[in-house]
């Protein structure tokens, strides 16, 4: 784990190793090797060894490049599972990713579903290196072009949301324009590569999004079996729609907790409206923070009250948390009350606010 503040110098240090390295590399390898075998060779660097130093320098350069690559695997496999563990705690995926095993205590459906990927992705490019290789390529670049839109995104709709950084219009277009120019280069070398990623990119795509809604598909499968009496009589469909109920009774029981500053009643309704739109739950926590009892916004026990009234669909309760509102904070009431941060709000910071939104790990902004 790299701490934050020392990430801009292990990027430049990875940056200028990779120049200094890099360019000698190749004049070593111009210099040993004909053009045509290495525009059309596979295994350069084996190759050079070969020629440079003989058999044993390649069986070395082989063994140190398959050490390496089964390091790089290991990190993938410890990245992806800890990254699907991080989801499921979060409530993206669901809770099976976290079944253990009866002997070690370790989850294990993670590791098998990156296992299972693997192999489909393997196997849908008829386990050619070439094609993984074009897909991986698109892939990074992908999601390198993510970082200067989501920047225009932040400057549009969270532009005073303090951060430490910031990088100029300018810079932030010039950034996006490369990354496209390098990715519709990719493309073109690889079309192929398209078809994967999409493929892959939408069955990902789906699988979230079926498990984030599962409410409302519950919702259209009752309405489906309703409407049919095929569905009510067929075997297979039968009882579908006490298992739909119990679906959305379940996704509702969670509640969503949000943090409030003022007793402003016109912010307190936007605040249920967007949840209402966005999540699917039966019960909202507001949140206030305060040092003195004095600083407790007078009006707001009344006017959670009065929208209680207003939204009968949506059980609507006050909570008040004695400290300043930060990180530490937050995750401590999140604990006490056992909600994840991921289910947390609270309106968009102001510039002076002393944390990074990074820094509340997970809490999620509601923009006025």
């Amino acid at each position: 784990m790299v701490a934050p503040e020392k990430y801009s110098a292990v990027i430049s240090t990875l940056i200028y190793s990779v120049i200094i390295l890099n360019g000698p590399l190749m004049l070593l390898v111009y210099a040993n090797l004909p053009s045509d075998r290495i525009l059309f060779g596979t295994n350069i660097l084996s190759i050079l060894a070969q020629e440079v130093g003989g058999r044993w320098l390649r069986l070395l350069l082989v063994i140190d490049a398959m050490t390496v690559l089964c390091g790089g695997m290991a990190t993938g496999i410890f990245t992806a599972c800890n990254l699907m563990r991080t989801l499921t705690n979060d409530g993206v995926l669901p809770k099976i990713f976290l079944r253990p095993m009866p002997l070690t205590g370790q989850p294990f459906i993670a590791p098998l579903f990156f296992l299972f990927a693997c192999l489909a992705m393997y196997s849908t490019s008829r386990f050619k290196l070439s094609t993984i290789s074009a897909v991986f390529s698109v892939t990074v670049l992908s999601v390198l072009l993510l970082y200067p839109l989501s920047n225009i995104l932040l400057k549009f709709n969270r532009d005073r949301l303090p951060r430490k950084f910031r990088a100029s219009l300018s810079v932030t277009l010039l950034a996006l324009v490369a990354t496209v120019t390098v990715l519709a280069g990719n493309l073109v070398l690889s079309p192929v590569a398209i078809g994967l990623f999409a493929s892959y990119f939408v069955f990902i795509l789906a699988g979230l999004f079926i498990v984030k809604s599962q409410a409302k598909i519950a919702r259209v499968v009752i309405w489906l079996y309703g409407q049919s009496e095929f569905f009510r009589n067929f075997k297979l469909t039968r009882g579908l729609d006490a298992l739909c109920v119990k679906i959305i009774k379940s996704t509702r029981r969670h509640p969503i907790c949000v943090w409030v500053k003022g007793d402003d009643i016109y912010h307190l309704v936007e605040y249920i409206l967007y949840i209402r739109r966005n999540e699917p739950t039966g019960r909202i926590i507001f949140l206030h923070a305060y040092q003195d009892v004095e600083d407790i916004p007078s009006e707001l026990g009344p006017n959670v009250k009065i929208l209680d009234e207003a939204f009968p669909a949506i059980t609507l309760d006050l909570t008040f948390v004695q400290g300043t509102f930060g990180p530490e904070l937050v995750a401590a009431a999140g604990k006490k009350m056992n909600v994840p941060r991921s289910r947390m709000f609270a309106s968009c910071f102001g510039a002076n606010h002393p944390h990074s939104l990074a820094e509340y790990r997970g809490l999620r902004l509601i923009h006025h």
